[in-house]
C-alpha cells in the first residue's frame, strides 16, 4: 500500500500524452491505494496510475536519485492526464511521468530497467527536453483501439538525461513487476464472464477488466441479472428479467461536486434522464455509472460494491 496525493477533478478514459507543459501541480490530501504493476497497471484508471507513479519509489531513494535534499510528488491540478511530477521544492529538478498507449513511432533502441526504451528528440519545442518512452507491459499484439496504457512516458528539462536514466532504471522494474493474474481479452476487447469475488476495499483501483467482472458478479448476485458482455474498459452489460439490457461501468466523475444532489445509500449521486452516477468513495473521483434510474437497482449495486 502506498500513501498518495489525490485531486478532485474529472477523469477521462485512457491517458493523453504529456506533449505539452502540464498545468501547475497542486498538493492534495493522501489516500492509500493498492500497488499494480505490469499488465494490471496498464489497465488501471488514470487517477490510480498517477498515484502509483508518484509513490512506487520511497522518498529517501528518490532524494538520492534526483540529487536533492527534499522531494515533492504532485499530480496535475486538472486531474485528467494522470500525470505525476517528481522533483524538488525549488523545481530545479523536475520529471513528469505518465502512462499512455503505445505511440505509433515506438521503436525501442535500448533498455531501461530491463524494459524496451526509446529516447526521443523534442518534437514540440526547441528546448531540448529529455523525452523517453519505456514499455512497462507488453506493447505488441493488441488492437489499435485498445485503451491500455503500457508505456511510461517521462519528460524533463534539458541537462537531466542522466538523472532521468537513474530514476527510470529503478522505477521501471517496480512498475513492470506483474502483480495480478489478468483475464484473457480477445481482439474485440471483450473477456469471458467468470464469477469473481467483489473487492470492496480496493475496487476503484483495480484493473478495468477485473472491475468489469466484479460489476457483473455484483449484478448477478444482488439482482439476478444475467451477464452478457464484459469489456477491458471496465464495462459490464447484463440482461434483466424483463429482457432489457443494462450497462454498468466505472467512469471519471463530474468536476462539480455540487452536481451530486441525490443520495444512494448515503453516497453522493447524480441522476439524469436515463442514468445514475454514484461516487463510491469520498477520496476518489471515480463513479459507478448505471444505465437505469430505478432506485432499487442502484441501491443493490452500491451496497454490493461499498458494503460487500
Amino acid at each position: 500500500m502506498y500513501r498518495v496525493l489525490i485531486v478532485s477533478a474529472l477523469l477521462l478514459a485512457g491517458c493523453s500524452t504529456a506533449s505539452s507543459e502540464p498545468a501547475p501541480p497542486r498538493r492534495n490530501p493522501e489516500r492509500v491505494v493498492r500497488m499494480s504493476g505490469g499488465e494490471a497497471l496498464s489497465y488501471v484508471h488514470t487517477e490510480t496510475a498517477s498515484q502509483v507513479l508518484c509513490n512506487a519509489l520511497p522518498e529517501d531513494r528518490l532524494r538520492v536519485l534526483l540529487g536533492v535534499d527534499s522531494v515533492v510528488r504532485e499530480r496535475d491540478a486538472a486531474g485528467v492526464k494522470g500525470m505525476c511530477r517528481v522533483g524538488d521544492d525549488k523545481h530545479t529538478v523536475v520529471i513528469d511521468l505518465i502512462l499512455k498507449p503505445v505511440p505509433d513511432d515506438f521503436t525501442p533502441t535500448e533498455q531501461l530497467g530491463g524494459r524496451p526504451a526509446q529516447y526521443k528528440s523534442d518534437q514540440y519545442t526547441s528546448s531540448g527536453k529529455v523525452i523517453v518512452d519505456v514499455g512497462i507491459a507488453d506493447t505488441t499484439g493488441y488492437r489499435v483501439s485498445s485503451k491500455r496504457t503500457p508505456v511510461l512516458h517521462a519528460e524533463a528539462k534539458p541537462g537531466l538525461r542522466e538523472t532521468v536514466r537513474k530514476v527510470l532504471t529503478e522505477l521501471v522494474p517496480v512498475l513492470a513487476r506483474q502483480t495480478d493474474t489478468m483475464p484473457d481479452v480477445d481482439n474485440r476487447g471483450e473477456l469471458d464472464f467468470a464469477q469473481t469475488t467483489v473487492d470492496v476495499a480496493e475496487f476503484v483501483d483495480l484493473p478495468k477488466p477485473v472491475q468489469a467482472l466484479q460489476l457483473c458478479t455484483a449484478a448477478k448476485n444482488s439482482l439476478n441479472f444475467v451477464p452478457v458482455r464484459t469489456t477491458d474498459t471496465g464495462t459490464c452489460t447484463v440482461r434483466q428479467p424483463n429482457g432489457r439490457s443494462l450497462v454498468l461501468a466505472v467512469v471519471g466523475g463530474l468536476p462539480n461536486q455540487a452536481s451530486y444532489t441525490a443520495k444512494v445509500l448515503g453516497r453522493p449521486a447524480h441522476v439524469d434522464e436515463s442514468t445514475v452516477a454514484v461516487r463510491l468513495r469520498d477520496d476518489s473521483t471515480l463513479d459507478l455509472m448505471i444505465g437505469d434510474t430505478d432506485p432499487k437497482i442502484a441501491e443493490k449495486l452500491v451496497r454490493a460494491l461499498v458494503q460487500g
